[in-house]
């Protein structure tokens, strides 16, 4: 189940320069669709890569009993220069409690990636209880 990326994110990343001296053109190597412009100097991994990274860091941090039953679901804007894969771990739990109010939380992971520009921010992790979020890349991942 975890190795499954949706088809049309799973995709090589062309470039090919603009009129503009500065830009470039982001292209969906399999469509030829024109996906976006950005600076001539920007790099990215295509969607495919990146979330199979996500995915192997996650098999490889929690465990089987973890990873059972994991749901996961997936997002895409911008002509599928963005995307967001969100996973949900129903046995990776946490209660919170008040004194008026129970409630539980599962743990997610959510990863989102560009190849468009629009998560061109310098990489990012977050760890909490009841999730995770990751940057533009994935360097590892620790409970």
């Amino acid at each position: 189940m975890l190795e499954y990326i949706p088809e049309h994110l799973d995709f090589e990343v062309e470039f090919e320069p603009t009129k503009v001296e500065d830009k470039k053109y982001v292209i969906n190597g399999d469509t030829g669709e024109y996906i976006g412009v950005v600076g001539k100097d920007f790099t990215c991994a295509n969607h495919g890569d990146f979330f199979r990274k996500v995915m192997n860091a996650t098999t490889e941090t929690l465990s089987d009993y973890d990873m059972e039953d994991a749901h996961i679901s997936w997002r895409s804007a911008h002509k599928d220069g963005w995307a967001m894969m969100d996973m949900t771990l129903p046995n990776v739990t946490a209660k919170i409690a008040t004194d008026k109010h129970e409630t539980t939380l599962m743990k997610r992971i959510i990863a989102l990636h560009g190849v468009n520009g629009t998560c061109s921010t310098p990489p990012s992790l977050v760890l909490s209880t009841s999730s995770v979020s990751m940057g533009r890349y994935v360097a590892s991942m620790t409970r």
